[in-house]
């Protein structure tokens, strides 16, 4: 009997880490329709629209149980800080206007060959794995 009451607890807790709340799903919703990675406060503003009674450690939480279901992925940012997107995008990099604060997606990279080169012909040893390129200026409504 106590092991069987074990075995109920474990799967009663894994049940509930992996169900799907309303929360989770209005978070993950709000991400997949973005066309640019969000911060958790822009998530938390969109989120306020559909579920009054959430809170910014909801939001917080759920974004990083989407990183660890791998629907999301967690970009860092120097100047804006965290900022979370769908997985399985193309690559891609941003634009970030320093004047309005928004952010911008460019689709394609173009130092994909430069990174194949650099995989291909290390240098002393070093493995590349991941780049990130973040791209600062003045968006066009801002420079009119």
């Amino acid at each position: 009997l106590i092991c069987n009451k074990k075995y109920e607890v474990y799967f009663y807790l894994l049940m509930k880490l992996k169900r799907s709340t309303r929360q989770k799903r209005v978070i993950n919703k709000i991400c997949q329709k973005s066309g640019v990675a969000l911060t958790p406060k822009e998530i938390y503003s969109e989120a306020k629209k559909e579920i009054d009674s959430i809170n910014l450690a909801t939001i917080y939480r759920n974004l990083n149980q989407l990183v660890k279901d791998k629907k999301l992925t967690k970009i860092k940012h120097a100047l804006k800080g965290t900022l979370y997107e769908i997985c399985g995008k193309s690559p891609h990099h941003y634009l970030f206007c320093t004047s309005c604060d928004t952010t911008f997606e460019k689709p394609g990279c173009g130092l994909s060959t430069c990174i194949e080169e650099l995989k291909e012909h290390s240098y002393d040893g070093f493995v590349v794995q991941s780049h990130e390129v973040y791209l600062h200026g003045i968006c066009p409504n801002c420079a009119k």
